[in-house]
């Protein structure tokens, strides 16, 4: 292995370590979203939908209550406490969960007609990569519903750089042409802005997004 990947390793290994710490800490909260997703979730009998960053589980047991148990729910989280948390809290039969990164999530190809992500994919440094795996885990037709955060401009260095500032939602943030270019560059052609709010975290403007894709 080259030194450059080795570094590479070193740094996204520190940052899921980072993550991992600081959810671990979080595994009794409600919600740890930046928007709200359930209104826009649109749902027919036997739809299978992949939430990325599941968390503790209380969004797929909403989710389960409020459709029949025909559809089919896949939680995946990089946290093993969190997974846990999930998988003793929720026993319906329709949801799973699984620990994993959402860069290589080791699942079938076109599996899902929806995937939905509450403010994760700005803790990936590669953004593309995840879109390009959503890209792949979806159906002909099938959409996503991904809340996020963006920049208004570019954050300092230190602040990207730093581990702790991006495990607490706020220094992975990219600006938004960047994020938006990153989703059509994986493959996404038709992308709608539902919403948006702009917020301060720690003196830095933040804008968060939910962001529709569908898959041609």
């Amino acid at each position: 292995m080259s030194r450059f990947r080795m570094s590479i390793f070193s740094r996204s290994k520190q940052m899921n370590e980072t993550i991992i710490e600081r959810y671990t800490k979080e595994v009794k909260s409600e919600s740890l979203g930046c928007t709200i997703i359930d209104p826009y979730i649109i749902l027919n009998t036997n739809d299978a939908i992949l939430e990325l960053g599941s968390g503790n589980g209380n969004f797929a047991a909403r989710l389960s209550d409020t459709y029949d148990s025909s559809i089919r729910i896949t939680g995946v989280d990089l946290t093993p406490a969190m997974v846990l948390k999930a998988n003793m809290v929720n026993k319906r039969d329709n949801i799973s969960y699984m620990c994993s990164d959402i860069v290589h999530i080791p699942l079938a190809d076109s599996g899902f007609n929806v995937i939905v992500s509450n403010c994760v994919i700005n803790h990936i440094a590669d953004k593309e990569a995840v879109y390009r795996e959503i890209y792949r885990l979806l159906k002909n037709d099938g959409y996503f519903l991904v809340g996020d955060i963006v920049s208004v401009g570019w954050l300092p260095d230190e602040v990207r750089n730093d581990p702790s500032a991006i495990a607490d939602c706020y220094g992975g943030a990219i600006p938004e042409d960047i994020y938006l270019e990153s989703i059509k560059k994986a493959g996404f052609n038709t992308i709608e802005i539902i919403s948006r709010r702009q917020y301060e975290k720690n003196g830095f403007p933040i804008e968060s997004l939910l962001i529709k894709g569908v898959k041609k």
